[in-house]
């Protein structure tokens, strides 16, 4: 079977299941400590896909069908997602974190067939046509018109599930961000796509036998699956990473024997916080990553003290193309720069910085060499390589924006990060392109150094109304000296000739709910404005 194909994957995870049936295959722990925890062996993992395989088969479900899933993470979310790749479907996974209308575009736009979700959902399908044209299934409470997910459980079915032949430009998995401004992208992952991406990672990362992996990023679980190790699911909505009880935490890792982190900021920044505070220990873990957000030193410092006897990594990618870069948090501390620094390409990446017409460049460009920027100046990060995503489901606009066809047939994509190379051939990340204040100001560097600042917890600089020029809002820790705090944060921004930029301390930095690690500046520029009138 060609490798290109994502059942390669699929049938690692079945031989995997036949050699280990006993081994974990997931743990979906509770939030509450009341709680039970959600667990199946790579056996059981297995026929419940089978299982679920039948039941869409019984139900009528075709290949190339496309199904929403927008639940509660659980062993039956998995199962699901199995039973549909194996099966040639499409899953189609949203953001929860999506407002509602802008959720409702996406349901209107992908032309699915079903959609797993809640009753809380649900049971508004009478009042708005797009849920009520789609076949309805619900994990917790059926009702009128929905259906539970239950029946989708068949009573009997083969012990291993059947992997439907399927070529590697075929969709099998969209996934849609928040999608913050203009209409939310789907990136379309193909087969192709998804085994590229875990040969990549299986060379970025190498598994050990044996390995258990806490992660905070739930598509990855497919990787880890096709790898053969186990993967624990911490005891936290991964909606709000940030409200994770460190002890809970740290319990979850000791009692499952976790080796591998892979987390948000967010997360991390709270469980060390609490290990470094308690003198707590998880001797077990070998290799931290974190990622997903920019990664200031103090974080990565804590990670080091917290873990001091493991690799511990920054990662860098998108949804669009991960990993992109890598950096040890050892070289991330050291590193003197502006910005926030996340080193190198890993293998199958080529990373790229340019700045580019606008309009962008039509298809068919004999290379991205006329707009490529000289080295160590600013310009705008591009990517290609076998795992980056090379279009958007049925969204032919967002394609002409940000992806590249040059004529060798090769697709860059945008991230919309811009960012300097420097002497060692190593990232910086300096800001968004859409942050960049007027005068080609970059927030990260001054963010950066902030952050490096005593007392200060979250930085943020932006223009506003009252602010055109750009103000740099701080958020300090708790108990801080906050005059001593500021003052430092005038001297920081007079001795780098910024004296037109306005200093301010604000009660709390709104953060994207994504991952709850970015600031959500959309927001804070409408609290500063409201605020300023």
């Amino acid at each position: 079977m060609p490798e290109s194909e994502l059942s390669d994957a699929l049938s690692k995870f079945a031989a995997h299941a036949r050699a280990n049936p006993d081994r974990l295959a997931i743990v979906v722990a509770a939030p509450e400590a009341s709680g039970t925890d959600q667990t199946l062996t790579f056996g059981e993992l297995a026929a419940r896909t089978a299982s679920i395989q039948e039941g869409l088969r019984r139900a009528g479900f075709q290949p190339g069908d496309r199904v929403i899933a927008l639940a509660p993470l659980s062993v039956d979310f998995y199962g699901l997602a199995l039973a549909l790749l194996a099966s040639g479907m499409v899953i189609i996974l949203v953001d929860g974190s999506m407002a509602p209308k802008r959720m409702l575009q996406v349901f209107k736009g992908v032309r699915a067939r079903a959609i797993v979700s809640v009753r809380a959902l649900l049971k508004w399908w009478p009042l708005v046509p797009t849920l009520a044209r789609l076949r309805r299934y619900s994990v917790d409470r059926a009702g009128l018109g929905v259906r539970p997910f239950a029946e989708l459980l068949a009573q009997q079915s083969a012990e291993w599930p059947d992997v439907a032949p399927h070529g590697p430009e075929a969709s099998a998995l969209i996934t849609f961000t928040s999608g913050s401004t203009g209409r939310a992208k789907g990136a379309d992952r193909t087969h192709g796509h998804l085994w590229a991406q875990h040969q990549v990672l299986c060379e970025h990362a190498p598994l050990q036998e044996g390995e258990v992996i806490m992660t905070c990023f739930p598509a990855v679980t497919l990787h880890d699956l096709a790898c053969g190790v186990t993967t624990v699911l911490p005891p936290v909505d991964l909606r709000a990473p940030a409200t994770i009880d460190p002890q809970r935490a740290l319990e979850c890792m000791l009692r499952y024997r976790v080796t591998f982190l892979s987390t948000s900021p967010a997360f991390l920044r709270r469980v060390c916080e609490h290990m470094v505070r308690t003198g707590a220990r998880v001797p077990g873990v070998r290799r931290v990553e974190v990622g997903g957000a920019p990664v200031s030193r103090r974080v990565c410092a804590l990670v080091q003290q917290a873990f001091p006897q493991a690799e511990n990594w920054v990662i860098y990618g998108s949804t669009e193309a991960e990993p992109m870069t890598r950096v040890a948090m050892t070289e991330a501390i050291a590193g003197a720069g502006a910005g926030f620094l996340v080193g190198r390409p890993v293998a199958g990446a080529e990373i790229a910085l340019v700045t580019l017409p606008d309009p962008p460049p039509a298809p068919g460009a004999p290379s991205i060499d006329p707009w490529r920027v000289a080295p160590g100046q600013v310009g705008e990060v591009i990517v290609r390589g076998p795992h980056v995503n090379r279009r958007y489901v049925d969204n032919p606009q967002a394609d002409r924006a940000n992806k590249i066809l040059v004529a060798d047939g090769t697709v860059w994509h945008r991230t919309g990060d811009l960012a300097r190379l420097d002497a060692q051939d190593r990232l910086w990340l300096v800001g968004r392109a859409a942050d960049r204040i007027k005068g080609a100001l970059d927030p990260y560097p001054l963010e950066s150094a902030a952050l490096d600042v005593p007392g200060v917890r979250t930085a943020a600089l932006l223009a506003h109304a009252a602010a055109p020029t750009g103000e740099l809002c701080v958020e300090l820790e708790p108990d801080t000296a906050a005059e001593a705090t500021l003052q430092s944060l005038r001297t920081l921004l007079a001795s780098g000739g910024h004296d037109a930029i306005g200093l301010r301390a604000v009660a709390e930095i709104p953060m994207d709910p994504r991952h709850q690690s970015r600031v959500d500046r959309s927001l804070l520029r409408t609290q500063l404005e409201t605020a300023s009138r």
